[in-house]
């Protein structure tokens, strides 16, 4: 079973913490005080992330033995955009992965909060992975029907403490980011070269800025591929990973066929 580790800030500017059934774990945050009974991180605050595009290749290969994931807040901002004609209010968290194992899928989950503190609406980003080093600049639209009246948020998440299954025997062969007037998507395909079919795999895509950081991601799946055969799938992008599809300078696509 994939163990779950839990992030967590209260508010916009302070932190909290959450633990699961394997102990408590603490998630640094670089706004908090500093705490002298506690190890300090040698990351660093910038959030620039790797200026190094990665390459659109074959599944990256976890580290042997695999490492630990270790992901913190970084920046966090509530935005605000009325210059159409309709209210838009998102959250930009940075996200980071300062450990050196991979984490699987990410979650950040916003509760928006009105001038008295009354509860509107809440709304969740996801992301298939986060490699070691990487950045994910989530963005996570508020749904609510009144964004005009959001003027706070409170922040929480979680990750797998597990990486993605790469499935033996079936890999991305191609893949490719298509970018249309309102949609967007990873098209690719995955060959099958296992003597048996594929019961269930599922297909994961992320896209990268400039300066390597994430600003986006998605998965589809399918079961029963034939043995010594392609599948061809598409990965929807949505929500604000679509929106920002235009402002990516490379993709990479990757399958995992753990269920549990």
């Amino acid at each position: 079973m994939k163990r779950r580790r839990y992030l967590a800030l209260s508010g916009v500017l302070s932190a909290g913490i959450a633990g699961c059934s394997g102990g408590s774990d603490e998630i640094d945050d670089p706004q908090d005080p500093p705490d002298n009974n506690s190890e300090s991180s040698d990351a660093s605050d910038d959030n620039s992330g790797s200026s190094d595009t990665p390459e659109n290749t074959d599944e990256p290969t976890p580290t042997e033995p695999p490492g630990e994931p270790d992901l913190e807040f970084r920046e966090r901002e509530l935005i605000k955009d009325d210059s159409g004609y309709t209210t838009e209010a998102y959250a930009e968290v940075i996200v980071e992965n300062i450990g050196d194992g991979s984490a699987g899928q990410v979650t950040v989950n916003i509760e928006w909060y009105d001038a008295d503190g009354n509860f509107l609406d809440d709304s969740t980003g996801r992301l298939p992975s986060l490699e070691p080093g990487e950045v994910w600049i989530a963005q996570v639209s508020a749904l609510t029907s009144d964004p005009e009246d959001i003027e706070s948020i409170e922040i929480s998440g979680e990750f797998e403490n597990t990486p993605l299954a790469y499935p033996e025997g079936m890999r991305v062969i191609e893949s490719e980011l298509e970018i249309e007037e309102y949609s967007a998507q990873i098209s690719g395909v995955a060959e099958n070269t296992r003597e048996d079919e594929m019961g269930y795999v599922e297909a994961h895509g992320k896209i990268y800025d400039g300066q390597g950081r994430v600003i986006g991601g998605g998965l589809t799946n399918e079961t029963d591929i034939p043995a010594g055969r392609n599948w061809a799938f598409e990965i929807p992008l949505t929500g604000r990973s679509a929106a920002r599809a235009e402002d990516a300078a490379d993709h990479i696509a990757f399958l995992d066929a753990d269920l549990f």
